[in-house]
């Protein structure tokens, strides 16, 4: 029997060799968690009723005010300008719920990601680029789950000012709104989220742990100056257009 004749064995079935994990595995249910978590609150009637309850209050304070020194007309103006402000600023109220927040987690990935993997080849280490972006996208969820926890406590409670920051801490009384919102970045979940992207960069071995933080730092900084600037901007917007009552 000649080779050609003997039987050939046949050919194994090989399995691909697993390559890293996907970043959507774990952006896509964030992303939904956070929609989800947004869309308790505004279900639930919580966050519309503080909107609507600001509203009001700054009607009756434009009200009060104008009595005896206006004509009643001109107050009556006032009124209906302030409610007809409300929707404008429940558009914007869910623009930032429902678009700026859950994209905000892919984009902080990608961000993370992105320094992380350029630094890392910058040193001449392998960049990493694709395991570090999987691995970030799951640290985004503490950012979901801060949502999440909110939302359950502004429904059970029926309140929509709860928080999970230093601010829970102060005393009742009345702060500048740059304070309030500053201590706000200092939530327990972002700081948690910051961590882990800083301690996953480590060990990936894209940098040591001090350069880690330090990225991470920079990053947490530029974000909540962002945060603290758009907020700012809008309540204050607000305060021109609807006169919310300081306190």
């Amino acid at each position: 029997m000649t080779e050609a004749d003997r039987p050939q064995a046949a050919p194994r079935a090989t399995r691909p060799e697993p390559g890293p994990p996907r970043a959507g595995r774990w952006l896509v249910p964030w992303i939904a968690v956070a929609i989800g978590a947004q869309g308790v609150a505004w279900l639930s009637g919580v966050r519309p009723f503080a909107l609507a309850e600001a509203v009001e209050r700054g009607a009756a304070q434009v009200e009060s005010e104008g009595i005896g020194e206006r004509r009643e007309d001109d107050i009556r103006k006032d009124i209906r300008l302030q409610r007809a402000s409300r929707s404008f600023w429940t558009a914007l109220i869910l623009l930032g719920d429902f678009g700026v927040e859950p994209l905000g987690l892919a984009l902080r990935a990608l961000v993370v990601a992105t320094v992380f993997a350029s630094i890392a080849a910058l040193v001449g280490r392998p960049p990493g680029f694709e395991r570090a972006l999987a691995e970030s996208s799951a640290a985004q969820g503490y950012w979901a789950l801060g949502l999440a926890v909110r939302a359950a406590l502004m429904v059970a409670l029926h309140r929509p000012d709860v928080e999970s920051s230093p601010v829970l801490f102060l005393p009742p009384g009345t702060y500048p709104a740059a304070a309030i919102v500053g201590l706000r970045q200092l939530d327990i979940f972002w700081m948690l989220g910051w961590f882990s992207l800083a301690r996953g960069a480590w060990r990936r071995g894209q940098s040591n742990l001090l350069v880690a933080f330090a990225v991470v730092a920079t990053l947490w900084a530029i974000e909540a100056t962002l945060r603290l600037s758009v907020v700012l901007i809008i309540e204050g917007g607000m305060r021109r257009s609807i006169v919310i009552p300081k306190g």
